[in-house]
């Protein structure tokens, strides 16, 4: 694999970083959104209501820190590492962080399916259920 530095290479990352950032950024704000309405509502609200905008508020967060920590961050040091280290020592870091955005996209569906299954009650509760099941059936 070569590793140098092109410069044709720049737009690209400088798009996909721009493009990582603006998810973060608009997530982020819809979030905060979501805290003003859960605040500012009205008598017309049902509790059950305000109740599920706060479970869907918290998947979403905890999808988009799952993001930042698999995307964004190694996108960053990857632009950072070229841009700091110079052609001749960025091999290395480049290496790693290709090597770690590889396991991250890879593993990113079931480290989501499992945080679901962790936060959301009602997610909990069938997996739960579906495993005592399964464990009764295997054991008789």
């Amino acid at each position: 694999m070569n590793f140098s530095f092109r410069p044709e290479a720049l737009p690209f990352l400088g798009g996909l970083a721009m493009y990582m950032t603006s998810y973060v950024a608009a997530s982020i704000y819809l979030m905060l959104k979501l805290g003003q309405a859960i605040k500012m509502r009205t008598s017309s609200t049902a509790s059950e209501t305000v109740r599920l905008v706060k479970t869907v508020r918290r998947n979403c967060l905890c999808l988009v820190v799952i993001f930042v920590v698999t995307d964004v961050v190694p996108g960053f040091v990857l632009l950072g590492s070229f841009s700091l280290l110079g052609a001749d020592n960025v091999r290395p870091v480049v290496t790693v962080v290709v090597r770690y955005v590889c396991i991250s996209c890879s593993s990113y569906s079931w480290i989501t399916t499992v945080v679901m299954i962790i936060i959301t009650k009602p997610y909990r509760e069938k997996t739960m259920q579906m495993l005592r099941s399964l464990s009764t059936t295997m054991n008789n």
